[in-house]
């Protein structure tokens, strides 16, 4: 994210839309990884305050209609609720 400055960062360039994708990918990975943490320990996310459903819901979207995803929801994610994320999960380790 260290070149994206705001969402339109993402489609005006070749290199923009690269990092879009490898990003795609990683919240891919995040909402397999949650998917998996949820049932192995389905009482550990929601004990420090994550719920997961959305975070498997994205994956599931990410993975099944990866072309209709908006590069403005990918930009929020990555700018507002990934560092939330973070430190809910900082605080619960």
């Amino acid at each position: 994210m260290a070149n994206i400055q705001k969402a339109d960062d993402f489609v005006d360039t070749e290199a923009g839309q690269l990092i879009m994708d490898a990003i795609a990918i990683r919240l891919q990975v995040i909402g397999e990884t949650t998917k998996k943490i949820d049932l192995q320990f389905p009482d550990f996310l929601p004990a420090i305050g994550i719920d997961p459903k959305p975070i498997i819901r994205f994956r599931d979207f990410i993975s099944h209609h990866y072309d209709e995803a908006d590069y403005e929801v990918l930009y929020e994610i990555c700018t507002k609720h990934l560092p939330a994320l973070k430190e809910k999960l900082d605080r619960g380790t």
